[in-house]
């Protein structure tokens, strides 16, 4: 992915794809195209030659509102904001901290395996937030299988 034209404020297009898988699903405003089928606003393209676009006619769009031959060609793409609510509606407990040496994160969730505490260190935010994300959704497939 070109990452000096993908905003920083959305996921990456390899997390939206496992978010996908987990059941994510909510009003999102960007979603990428696989497959060039659809005919969306571009707003820029990844390397891989995807397109990443705007939907600005189908604003808020979920897998529910997507036609059912396009579920497997089409991922929202969501900010981190959002996804981090989702979990926190999911009931974990997120905190999420930046000092001016490191960033740290800590999350639990009393409903699964007994609320076990997970808790990181990193050298920068966007490294403790993607961390702290995978850890989530793999946590989320665990509890969930």
């Amino acid at each position: 992915m070109n990452k000096l034209n993908y905003p920083n404020w959305l996921v990456p297009l390899d997390i939206a794809q496992e978010l996908k898988e987990i059941g994510f699903d909510e009003p999102c405003t960007f979603a990428i195209n696989y497959t060039q089928l659809i005919e969306p606003f571009l707003v820029q393209h990844c390397n891989k030659g995807y397109n990443v676009v705007f939907c600005g006619e189908m604003k808020n769009l979920t897998y529910k509102t997507l036609d059912k031959n396009l579920l497997d060609k089409i991922a929202i793409i969501p900010t981190w904001e959002q996804v981090l609510e989702w979990f926190r509606d999911k009931g974990f407990m997120i905190t999420l901290i930046n000092y001016e040496d490191e960033s740290k994160f800590s999350f639990y969730n009393m409903k699964i395996r007994g609320g076990v505490h997970y808790a990181e260190a990193f050298k920068t935010y966007e490294q403790a937030r993607e961390v702290l994300l995978l850890k989530l959704i793999d946590l989320y497939k665990t509890a969930n299988q």
